[in-house]
Parts: C-alpha cells; structure tokens; sequence
C-alpha cells in the first residue's frame, strides 16, 4: 500500500510540474498512466482560513495535493488513465473527476470532507459532501476520487475547486486545498 501511495504521489508531482497541463482540452494530448489497483475512497467556506483558524478547527494542517481530470479509463491491468487539465473554453460542459491525496490528516474516528466549486462571481455552483473517513483506524494518508456533477464554464475567469474537511465535534468545514480552472473566451 506504501508503495502505490508513493508512486500515485510522485504522479501527483509529475503532473503538476508539466506546462501541458495549461493547455487547453482540444489542444492537449497529455496523458499519464498509473498502476492502482484501487482507490480507497470516493469521492466551502470562500474565505481563505489562515493556517491558525485550520489548526484550531482540527487540530493539524492536512497537506492536499488535487488533479481535476476530464475523463478516467481503466484497463484490464488495472492502470487508469488520467487526461487533466487546467483551462478549457467557455461554455464547455463536462463531468471533472478530482483525484486527491492527503496527508497528515486529523486523527479522528469521523473526518469529513467536502468539495465546492466557485464559479468566477464568487458564487458556489456545486457542493458534493464525501464520505466520512476513520483517520484513527486507517491512517492519517488517504488518497480518493471524487466525480463532480456536469458543469457548464459560462463565465470567462477562474473557477476554484475547494476541498474542506470538518471533524465530527466541529460545525464548520475549513478550505484546506483549492485548485483553479481558468476559463478562456471563444
């Protein structure tokens, strides 16, 4: 298990480091494959929470790393093939896949997250709550996949998808990853 969470976050790196990644969906042909066999799990406040108001709400300040994927195909060999992507036109619809890993994450019997996506206007267009993860049995390193609604990129600007998390004695969820999608005109 160490060694697939090692190699899937060396991918995570790999493919944050590339400028393919910047191009948009028509124009790019970049793709990555990893060998998984499988993943564990599936898958806002806007204020940006300084890393006191995280620490205080958890206890620690989980590291997210976070892939927005257009599509996902598995072979018979269990790889899975990963196309992701940083920009697209406007008025493009598709159905995003996330991919996160976290580390350091708190140590609870029932850590919940959430992921929201922003349209360019600060407004929240989606809200998908994921399932509760026991940090305490598992571990504090979990890595998932979260399949978004259809969204249609009306407005030109950036949309953020935000991954908060809350424990269950807390009320509120804390942002403690985001990752930008830039919407260019036509």
């Amino acid at each position: 298990m160490k060694r697939k969470a090692i190699a899937l976050l060396s991918t995570f790196f790999l493919l944050g480091s590339t400028p393919a990644l910047g191009a948009p969906i028509e124009d790019s042909f970049f793709k990555r494959f990893v060998k998984v066999e499988s993943f564990l799990e599936r898958g806002l406040s806007n204020a940006a929470p300084g890393e006191g108001d995280i620490v205080a709400v958890l206890g620690t300040k989980p590291n997210v790393n976070m892939i927005v994927s257009e599509q996902v195909k598995e072979s018979a060999t269990n790889r899975i093939s990963l196309t992701p992507f940083t920009s697209v036109k406007k008025d493009s619809k598709m159905i995003p896949h996330l991919y996160y890993m976290i580390d350091d994450a708190p140590a609870t019997r029932t850590l919940y997250s959430q992921v929201t996506v922003i349209d360019p206007r600060s407004r929240e267009i989606l809200a998908i709550d994921l399932d509760a993860v026991n940090t305490q049995s598992r571990g504090t390193a979990f890595v998932g996949i979260a399949t978004l609604d259809e969204i249609t990129f009306d407005r030109v600007g950036e949309y953020k998808i935000q991954f908060s998390m809350k424990v269950k004695n807390t009320d509120r969820y804390v942002r403690v990853g985001q990752t930008i999608i830039k919407v260019n005109p036509n």
